[in-house]
Protein backbone atom coordinates (compact mmCIF):
# COMPACT_ATOMS: atom_id res chain seq x y z
CA UNK A 1 0.00 0.00 0.00
CA UNK A 2 2.96 2.36 0.62
CA UNK A 3 3.69 2.46 -3.11
CA UNK A 4 0.36 4.19 -3.71
CA UNK A 5 0.56 6.66 -0.85
CA UNK A 6 1.89 9.73 -2.65
CA UNK A 7 -0.52 9.18 -5.52
CA UNK A 8 -3.44 8.82 -3.12
CA UNK A 9 -2.56 11.94 -1.19
CA UNK A 10 -2.50 13.97 -4.39
CA UNK A 11 -5.82 12.55 -5.55
CA UNK A 12 -7.54 13.09 -2.21
CA UNK A 13 -6.37 16.67 -1.92
CA UNK A 14 -7.79 17.35 -5.40
CA UNK A 15 -10.98 15.50 -4.46
CA UNK A 16 -11.47 17.62 -1.36
CA UNK A 17 -10.99 20.80 -3.32
CA UNK A 18 -13.42 19.77 -6.05
CA UNK A 19 -16.25 18.48 -3.88
CA UNK A 20 -17.22 21.29 -1.53
CA UNK A 21 -20.85 22.43 -1.20
CA UNK A 22 -20.96 23.84 -4.72
CA UNK A 23 -18.98 22.85 -7.80
CA UNK A 24 -17.56 26.39 -8.02
CA UNK A 25 -15.90 26.23 -4.59
CA UNK A 26 -12.16 26.99 -4.40
CA UNK A 27 -11.06 25.39 -1.14
CA UNK A 28 -7.47 25.76 0.03
CA UNK A 29 -5.68 22.43 -0.45
CA UNK A 30 -4.21 20.98 2.78
CA UNK A 31 -0.53 20.08 2.59
CA UNK A 32 0.01 17.96 5.76
CA UNK A 33 0.72 14.43 4.52
CA UNK A 34 2.53 13.05 7.59
CA UNK A 35 -0.30 11.56 9.67
CA UNK A 36 -1.69 8.99 7.17
CA UNK A 37 1.79 7.77 6.28
CA UNK A 38 2.46 6.59 9.83
CA UNK A 39 -1.07 5.48 10.78
CA UNK A 40 -1.58 1.79 11.65
CA UNK A 41 -5.01 0.22 11.14
CA UNK A 42 -6.54 -2.04 13.78
CA UNK A 43 -8.07 -4.28 11.08
CA UNK A 44 -6.73 -5.07 7.61
CA UNK A 45 -8.74 -2.97 5.10
CA UNK A 46 -9.86 -6.03 3.10
CA UNK A 47 -11.37 -7.64 6.24
CA UNK A 48 -14.67 -6.91 7.94
CA UNK A 49 -13.92 -5.63 11.43
CA UNK A 50 -15.19 -7.89 14.20
CA UNK A 51 -16.65 -4.70 15.68
CA UNK A 52 -18.75 -4.13 12.55
CA UNK A 53 -22.36 -2.98 12.95
CA UNK A 54 -23.30 -4.27 9.50
CA UNK A 55 -22.91 -1.02 7.57
CA UNK A 56 -20.73 -0.70 4.47
CA UNK A 57 -17.45 1.15 4.92
CA UNK A 58 -13.74 0.86 4.13
CA UNK A 59 -10.95 2.21 6.31
CA UNK A 60 -7.48 2.85 4.86
CA UNK A 61 -4.54 4.65 6.49
CA UNK A 62 -5.42 7.66 4.31
CA UNK A 63 -9.02 7.89 5.51
CA UNK A 64 -12.54 6.49 5.78
CA UNK A 65 -15.00 5.67 2.95
CA UNK A 66 -18.69 4.94 3.38
CA UNK A 67 -21.74 4.37 1.22
CA UNK A 68 -24.68 6.72 1.69
CA UNK A 69 -28.01 7.18 -0.05
CA UNK A 70 -28.84 10.88 0.25
CA UNK A 71 -31.62 13.08 -1.05
CA UNK A 72 -31.11 11.84 -4.60
CA UNK A 73 -31.96 8.28 -3.41
CA UNK A 74 -28.83 7.08 -5.22
CA UNK A 75 -26.03 5.21 -3.48
CA UNK A 76 -22.87 7.34 -3.49
CA UNK A 77 -19.40 6.89 -2.01
CA UNK A 78 -18.15 9.48 0.48
CA UNK A 79 -14.64 9.98 1.83
CA UNK A 80 -13.12 11.71 4.87
CA UNK A 81 -9.29 11.97 5.10
CA UNK A 82 -7.60 10.82 8.30
CA UNK A 83 -8.34 13.41 10.98
CA UNK A 84 -10.77 15.29 8.71
CA UNK A 85 -13.99 17.10 9.69
CA UNK A 86 -16.26 16.33 6.71
CA UNK A 87 -17.21 13.63 4.20
CA UNK A 88 -17.30 14.56 0.51
CA UNK A 89 -18.35 12.56 -2.59
CA UNK A 90 -15.50 10.44 -3.94
CA UNK A 91 -15.29 12.47 -7.15
CA UNK A 92 -12.77 15.01 -8.43
CA UNK A 93 -14.54 15.93 -11.68
CA UNK A 94 -14.82 19.72 -12.12
CA UNK A 95 -18.37 21.07 -11.74
CA UNK A 96 -19.80 17.62 -11.04
CA UNK A 97 -23.21 17.77 -9.29
CA UNK A 98 -22.78 14.21 -7.91
CA UNK A 99 -26.24 13.21 -9.04
CA UNK A 100 -25.89 10.60 -11.80
CA UNK A 101 -23.72 7.84 -13.24
CA UNK A 102 -21.24 10.34 -14.72
CA UNK A 103 -20.04 11.05 -11.16
CA UNK A 104 -17.09 8.95 -9.95
CA UNK A 105 -18.84 8.51 -6.57
CA UNK A 106 -21.98 7.04 -8.19
CA UNK A 107 -23.02 3.51 -7.20
CA UNK A 108 -26.60 3.60 -8.45
CA UNK A 109 -29.88 2.27 -7.12
CA UNK A 110 -28.95 -1.37 -6.56
CA UNK A 111 -25.69 -1.29 -4.60
CA UNK A 112 -25.98 -3.82 -1.76
CA UNK A 113 -22.32 -4.14 -0.76
CA UNK A 114 -19.08 -2.19 -0.75
CA UNK A 115 -15.51 -3.24 0.11
CA UNK A 116 -11.78 -3.20 -0.61
CA UNK A 117 -9.18 -5.59 -2.01
CA UNK A 118 -5.65 -5.18 -3.37
CA UNK A 119 -5.58 -1.38 -3.81
CA UNK A 120 -9.06 -1.16 -5.33
CA UNK A 121 -12.64 -0.54 -4.21
CA UNK A 122 -15.45 -2.97 -5.07
CA UNK A 123 -19.23 -2.79 -5.12
CA UNK A 124 -21.90 -5.45 -5.47
CA UNK A 125 -24.78 -4.10 -7.57
CA UNK A 126 -28.08 -5.95 -7.96
CA UNK A 127 -30.41 -4.89 -10.76
CA UNK A 128 -31.51 -7.30 -13.48
CA UNK A 129 -28.40 -9.30 -12.55
CA UNK A 130 -25.73 -9.23 -9.85
CA UNK A 131 -22.58 -7.41 -11.00
CA UNK A 132 -19.28 -6.94 -9.19
CA UNK A 133 -17.81 -3.51 -9.98
CA UNK A 134 -14.17 -2.56 -9.43
CA UNK A 135 -12.88 1.02 -9.24
CA UNK A 136 -9.76 2.93 -8.30
CA UNK A 137 -9.31 4.37 -4.81
CA UNK A 138 -10.21 7.85 -6.11
CA UNK A 139 -13.50 6.55 -7.59
CA UNK A 140 -12.36 6.54 -11.21
CA UNK A 141 -12.52 3.73 -13.78
CA UNK A 142 -15.63 1.74 -12.83
CA UNK A 143 -15.49 -1.71 -14.45
CA UNK A 144 -17.78 -4.74 -14.23
CA UNK A 145 -15.28 -7.52 -13.46
CA UNK A 146 -17.66 -10.38 -12.63
CA UNK A 147 -21.32 -11.34 -12.86
CA UNK A 148 -23.08 -13.78 -10.57
CA UNK A 149 -25.89 -15.39 -12.53
CA UNK A 150 -27.76 -18.38 -11.10
CA UNK A 151 -31.29 -19.50 -11.98
CA UNK A 152 -32.36 -19.34 -8.33
CA UNK A 153 -31.39 -15.66 -7.94
CA UNK A 154 -34.80 -14.49 -9.14
CA UNK A 155 -36.53 -16.29 -6.26
CA UNK A 156 -34.24 -14.96 -3.52
CA UNK A 157 -33.52 -11.80 -1.62
CA UNK A 158 -29.80 -11.02 -1.88
CA UNK A 159 -27.26 -9.63 0.59
CA UNK A 160 -23.48 -9.54 0.27
CA UNK A 161 -20.30 -8.75 2.18
CA UNK A 162 -16.70 -8.23 1.06
CA UNK A 163 -14.14 -9.89 3.35
CA UNK A 164 -10.58 -11.25 3.21
CA UNK A 165 -10.33 -11.13 -0.59
CA UNK A 166 -13.74 -12.74 -1.05
CA UNK A 167 -17.30 -11.65 -1.72
CA UNK A 168 -19.89 -13.58 0.29
CA UNK A 169 -23.31 -13.55 -1.43
CA UNK A 170 -26.26 -14.60 0.71
CA UNK A 171 -29.40 -15.68 -1.14
CA UNK A 172 -32.52 -16.11 1.00
CA UNK A 173 -35.27 -18.09 -0.72
CA UNK A 174 -38.72 -16.50 -0.88
CA UNK A 175 -41.16 -17.62 1.82
CA UNK A 176 -43.78 -17.71 -0.93
CA UNK A 177 -42.16 -20.87 -2.29
CA UNK A 178 -43.37 -24.28 -1.07
CA UNK A 179 -41.22 -25.54 1.81
CA UNK A 180 -39.68 -28.32 -0.28
CA UNK A 181 -38.54 -25.76 -2.87
CA UNK A 182 -37.32 -23.19 -0.33
CA UNK A 183 -33.54 -23.56 -0.54
CA UNK A 184 -31.12 -20.83 0.51
CA UNK A 185 -27.69 -20.42 -1.09
CA UNK A 186 -24.30 -19.02 -0.13
CA UNK A 187 -21.90 -18.13 -2.94
CA UNK A 188 -18.27 -17.12 -2.44
CA UNK A 189 -16.54 -15.13 -5.19
CA UNK A 190 -12.74 -14.94 -5.06
CA UNK A 191 -11.58 -11.40 -5.88
CA UNK A 192 -8.12 -12.56 -7.01
CA UNK A 193 -9.49 -14.42 -10.06
CA UNK A 194 -13.29 -13.87 -9.85
CA UNK A 195 -13.95 -17.61 -9.57
CA UNK A 196 -17.23 -18.55 -7.87
CA UNK A 197 -18.43 -21.47 -5.79
CA UNK A 198 -21.36 -22.41 -3.58
CA UNK A 199 -20.51 -23.52 -0.05
CA UNK A 200 -22.42 -25.25 2.76
CA UNK A 201 -24.76 -26.89 0.23
CA UNK A 202 -25.35 -29.99 2.37
CA UNK A 203 -26.24 -27.88 5.41
CA UNK A 204 -28.60 -25.64 3.43
CA UNK A 205 -30.63 -28.54 2.04
CA UNK A 206 -32.39 -28.84 5.40
CA UNK A 207 -31.61 -25.52 7.10
CA UNK A 208 -32.26 -21.88 6.36
CA UNK A 209 -29.30 -19.60 5.84
CA UNK A 210 -28.19 -18.40 9.30
CA UNK A 211 -27.73 -14.73 10.18
CA UNK A 212 -24.16 -13.46 9.79
CA UNK A 213 -22.54 -12.34 13.04
CA UNK A 214 -18.79 -11.84 12.40
CA UNK A 215 -16.01 -12.80 9.99
CA UNK A 216 -12.57 -14.17 10.89
CA UNK A 217 -9.95 -15.09 8.27
CA UNK A 218 -11.62 -17.54 5.83
CA UNK A 219 -14.47 -18.25 8.23
CA UNK A 220 -17.91 -16.80 8.73
CA UNK A 221 -19.72 -17.15 12.06
CA UNK A 222 -23.51 -17.15 11.91
CA UNK A 223 -26.55 -17.70 14.13
CA UNK A 224 -29.31 -20.09 13.09
CA UNK A 225 -31.56 -22.92 14.23
CA UNK A 226 -30.71 -25.52 11.59
CA UNK A 227 -34.44 -25.77 10.86
CA UNK A 228 -35.88 -24.29 7.67
CA UNK A 229 -39.44 -24.47 9.07
CA UNK A 230 -38.49 -21.64 11.46
CA UNK A 231 -39.83 -18.37 10.03
CA UNK A 232 -39.99 -14.81 11.30
CA UNK A 233 -43.41 -15.50 12.82
CA UNK A 234 -42.40 -18.60 14.82
CA UNK A 235 -38.68 -17.98 15.29
CA UNK A 236 -37.32 -19.13 18.66
CA UNK A 237 -34.02 -17.46 19.70
CA UNK A 238 -33.47 -20.14 22.35
CA UNK A 239 -32.97 -22.69 19.57
CA UNK A 240 -30.23 -20.66 17.90
CA UNK A 241 -26.74 -22.11 17.48
CA UNK A 242 -23.41 -20.57 16.57
CA UNK A 243 -22.49 -22.01 13.17
CA UNK A 244 -19.08 -21.75 11.52
CA UNK A 245 -18.95 -21.67 7.72
CA UNK A 246 -15.50 -22.25 6.28
CA UNK A 247 -14.93 -20.82 2.80
CA UNK A 248 -11.80 -22.93 2.29
CA UNK A 249 -13.32 -26.33 3.19
CA UNK A 250 -16.85 -25.31 2.08
CA UNK A 251 -18.29 -26.96 5.19
CA UNK A 252 -20.57 -25.86 8.03
CA UNK A 253 -20.38 -26.99 11.64
CA UNK A 254 -22.06 -26.13 14.96
CA UNK A 255 -19.58 -24.48 17.34
CA UNK A 256 -21.74 -23.58 20.34
CA UNK A 257 -25.38 -24.50 21.00
CA UNK A 258 -26.74 -21.21 22.35
CA UNK A 259 -27.89 -17.75 21.41
CA UNK A 260 -25.48 -14.81 21.59
CA UNK A 261 -25.49 -11.33 20.07
CA UNK A 262 -21.79 -10.48 20.25
CA UNK A 263 -18.70 -12.46 19.32
CA UNK A 264 -14.95 -11.98 18.94
CA UNK A 265 -12.86 -14.84 17.53
CA UNK A 266 -9.18 -15.74 17.84
CA UNK A 267 -7.49 -19.03 17.00
CA UNK A 268 -7.64 -20.11 20.65
CA UNK A 269 -10.69 -18.38 22.15
CA UNK A 270 -14.23 -17.30 21.31
CA UNK A 271 -15.34 -14.27 23.36
CA UNK A 272 -19.10 -13.73 23.39
CA UNK A 273 -22.04 -12.11 25.16
CA UNK A 274 -25.33 -13.77 26.09
CA UNK A 275 -28.04 -11.13 26.60
CA UNK A 276 -31.11 -11.15 28.82
CA UNK A 277 -33.75 -12.20 26.29
CA UNK A 278 -36.56 -12.16 28.85
CA UNK A 279 -36.29 -8.37 28.99
CA UNK A 280 -37.12 -8.31 25.28
CA UNK A 281 -40.45 -10.07 25.90
CA UNK A 282 -39.26 -13.39 24.56
CA UNK A 283 -40.30 -16.61 26.27
CA UNK A 284 -38.97 -16.86 29.83
CA UNK A 285 -35.85 -19.00 30.25
CA UNK A 286 -33.17 -19.73 32.82
CA UNK A 287 -30.45 -18.02 30.79
CA UNK A 288 -28.09 -15.93 32.92
CA UNK A 289 -26.84 -12.96 30.88
CA UNK A 290 -23.14 -12.19 30.80
CA UNK A 291 -19.81 -12.31 29.01
CA UNK A 292 -18.26 -15.70 28.27
CA UNK A 293 -14.97 -17.08 26.96
CA UNK A 294 -14.91 -20.41 25.11
CA UNK A 295 -11.57 -22.22 25.02
CA UNK A 296 -11.33 -23.87 21.61
CA UNK A 297 -8.88 -26.60 22.64
CA UNK A 298 -10.56 -27.74 25.86
CA UNK A 299 -14.16 -26.93 24.94
CA UNK A 300 -14.70 -25.23 28.32
CA UNK A 301 -16.60 -22.00 28.92
CA UNK A 302 -15.51 -19.34 31.42
CA UNK A 303 -18.19 -17.05 32.89
CA UNK A 304 -16.83 -13.48 33.01
CA UNK A 305 -19.85 -11.87 34.67
CA UNK A 306 -21.95 -8.83 33.80
CA UNK A 307 -20.11 -5.63 34.73
CA UNK A 308 -22.90 -3.46 33.29
CA UNK A 309 -26.33 -4.37 34.64
CA UNK A 310 -28.45 -3.05 31.75
CA UNK A 311 -26.28 -4.48 28.93
CA UNK A 312 -28.38 -5.42 25.91
CA UNK A 313 -25.73 -6.20 23.31
CA UNK A 314 -22.09 -5.58 22.56
CA UNK A 315 -19.27 -5.44 20.02
CA UNK A 316 -15.58 -6.18 20.49
CA UNK A 317 -12.42 -4.88 18.88
CA UNK A 318 -8.77 -5.51 19.75
CA UNK A 319 -8.78 -2.94 22.58
CA UNK A 320 -12.29 -2.52 23.95
CA UNK A 321 -15.78 -3.95 24.39
CA UNK A 322 -18.57 -1.57 23.38
CA UNK A 323 -21.83 -2.22 25.24
CA UNK A 324 -25.22 -0.67 24.51
CA UNK A 325 -27.76 -0.58 27.31
CA UNK A 326 -31.49 -1.15 27.04
CA UNK A 327 -33.37 1.66 25.25
CA UNK A 328 -34.91 4.45 27.29
CA UNK A 329 -37.28 7.30 26.46
CA UNK A 330 -39.36 5.34 23.90
CA UNK A 331 -36.24 3.90 22.33
CA UNK A 332 -34.66 7.28 21.54
CA UNK A 333 -31.97 7.14 24.23
CA UNK A 334 -29.49 4.52 25.44
CA UNK A 335 -26.18 4.38 27.27
CA UNK A 336 -22.94 3.44 25.54
CA UNK A 337 -20.52 1.75 27.93
CA UNK A 338 -16.89 1.08 27.01
CA UNK A 339 -15.15 -1.79 28.79
CA UNK A 340 -11.57 -2.98 28.73
CA UNK A 341 -10.95 -6.46 27.34
CA UNK A 342 -10.71 -7.47 31.03
CA UNK A 343 -14.37 -6.41 31.50
CA UNK A 344 -13.62 -3.27 33.49
CA UNK A 345 -15.80 -0.20 32.90
CA UNK A 346 -13.59 2.55 31.43
CA UNK A 347 -16.09 5.13 30.24
CA UNK A 348 -19.69 5.79 29.23
CA UNK A 349 -21.88 8.37 27.52
CA UNK A 350 -25.56 8.86 26.71
CA UNK A 351 -26.74 8.49 23.12
CA UNK A 352 -29.85 10.67 22.70
CA UNK A 353 -32.39 11.45 19.98
CA UNK A 354 -31.98 8.13 18.19
CA UNK A 355 -28.20 8.33 17.86
CA UNK A 356 -26.66 4.99 16.88
CA UNK A 357 -23.19 3.64 16.17
CA UNK A 358 -22.35 3.42 12.46
CA UNK A 359 -18.79 2.13 12.67
CA UNK A 360 -15.95 1.59 15.11
CA UNK A 361 -12.83 2.61 13.20
CA UNK A 362 -9.20 2.50 14.33
CA UNK A 363 -9.24 6.03 15.76
CA UNK A 364 -12.91 7.03 15.93
CA UNK A 365 -16.40 5.79 16.75
CA UNK A 366 -18.79 7.15 14.10
CA UNK A 367 -22.51 7.77 14.78
CA UNK A 368 -25.64 8.53 12.79
CA UNK A 369 -29.24 9.27 13.74
CA UNK A 370 -31.82 6.58 13.26
CA UNK A 371 -34.04 7.07 10.24
CA UNK A 372 -34.07 6.95 6.46
CA UNK A 373 -31.28 8.71 4.56
CA UNK A 374 -29.39 9.68 7.70
CA UNK A 375 -25.65 10.31 7.16
CA UNK A 376 -22.82 9.95 9.64
CA UNK A 377 -23.24 13.05 11.81
CA UNK A 378 -20.73 12.88 14.69
CA UNK A 379 -17.90 10.89 16.20
CA UNK A 380 -15.92 10.23 19.37
CA UNK A 381 -12.14 10.20 19.32
CA UNK A 382 -11.04 6.85 20.79
CA UNK A 383 -8.11 8.63 22.41
CA UNK A 384 -10.69 10.12 24.83
CA UNK A 385 -11.67 6.70 26.21
CA UNK A 386 -10.90 6.55 29.92
CA UNK A 387 -10.96 10.33 30.40
CA UNK A 388 -14.60 10.26 31.62
CA UNK A 389 -15.13 13.23 29.28
CA UNK A 390 -16.27 11.59 26.05
CA UNK A 391 -17.32 14.27 23.57
CA UNK A 392 -19.53 13.82 20.51
CA UNK A 393 -17.90 15.91 17.77
CA UNK A 394 -20.09 16.95 14.77
CA UNK A 395 -18.98 15.89 11.28
CA UNK A 396 -20.65 16.92 8.04
CA UNK A 397 -21.54 14.91 4.95
CA UNK A 398 -21.30 17.41 2.07
CA UNK A 399 -23.09 17.08 -1.25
Amino acid sequence: MKKNFLFLCAIFMILLAACERTPESTQTIPTDQNSPATFTLKTAPEDVSQASFGYDYVELPEGFYYKFCGNSFLDMLYFCPRGGDSFVPLCSKPNCMHADEDCNAFLGLGCIGFGYYNDALYAGVLNARFDVIKMNLDGTDHQVVATVDYDWLRDCSIECEFHHGMLFIFAHASNDLPLEERVDHLVVLNLSDYSQKEIATDYLRTASLPNALIYYKDKLYMLGTGDKTQTYENYDPYKEQLIELDASTEEARIVLPQFMNALYVTDSTLYYFEPDLTSLDYRAASLTPGFREYDVESGTVKDCGLPVADALWARYDEEYIYVLGFPKDNGEEKTLYILSRNYELLDQTELKNGLQIYAIASDRIYFFRRGANAPISCYIEKSQIGSRELTLIPIETVG
